[in-house]
């Protein structure tokens, strides 16, 4: 039985799989947390959309869980979309090889939308534009911040304090940050899905001390 471990636990049960399996999230950007948490989502039976307009490049494979050297300079989210059917056929895969502008904000569909671009053009364009529930992660070099959209904690309001956090081109990566900010994405992810009570104030977390704290 696919699902039978996670039916076993506590805060999920038969019945929240099976609602699980109804929902559908939007994950904007399909880099190193992208990848990550796009692969466990399908793993969980949950439907996908996915945005994405970039190829795959040799450079970033070292945190691209999903994709492999056969893959390098193909378009993300067509190949991801093969991936993660092969993973799960029996979950829903819709892919959008655009960028996200202005005018194409209707793609911000879906049960939960995620914005992974790591990016600050595009998380202000989701920021205006969702009307979903909304989580936002950024990340480079060993650190990186993940909070829900709410009236108080938004892009608008942490503007100041993303404009200076360094980008990967300047930071790097030390990939398991990637993966520990992908673990924490797709735990908020599912408290929402299943409503249950989400982590509120920002969560700040380094990968290289693996500390994890929540900011007011």
């Amino acid at each position: 039985m696919r699902y039978q471990y996670p039916e076993l636990y506590k805060e999920i049960g038969e019945k929240g799989q099976k609602a699980l399996e109804k929902k559908t999230v939007t994950v904007v950007g399909i880099g190193g947390v992208g990848s990550a948490v796009s692969q466990a989502l399908a793993g969980a039976g949950i439907n996908l959309r996915l945005v994405d307009k970039d190829r795959i490049y040799e450079q970033d494979l070292h945190r691209l869980s999903l994709f492999g050297i056969a893959h390098i300079d193909k378009f993300k989210a067509k190949e991801a979309k093969k991936i993660l059917e092969d993973i799960n056929p029996h979950v829903k895969v819709k892919t959008f090889h655009e960028e996200l502008m202005d005018t194409n904000t209707f793609l911000l569909e879906g049960d939960v939308v995620l914005d992974l671009t790591n990016e600050l053009k595009s998380s202000r364009i989701i920021n205006k534009h969702c009307k979903r529930p909304l989580i936002v992660c950024r990340y480079s070099g060993d650190e990186g911040i993940i909070f829900h959209k709410t009236a108080k904690l938004n892009v608008e309001k942490l503007k100041a304090k993303l404009e200076k956090q360094k980008g990967v081109k300047e930071a790097g990566i030390f990939s398991p940050v990637v993966y520990l900010a992908a673990a924490i994405v797709l735990s908020e992810t599912i408290k929402v899905l299943l409503k249950k009570k989400q982590t509120t104030g920002m969560i700040t977390f380094n990968a290289w001390t693996n500390s994890v704290k929540i900011v007011k």
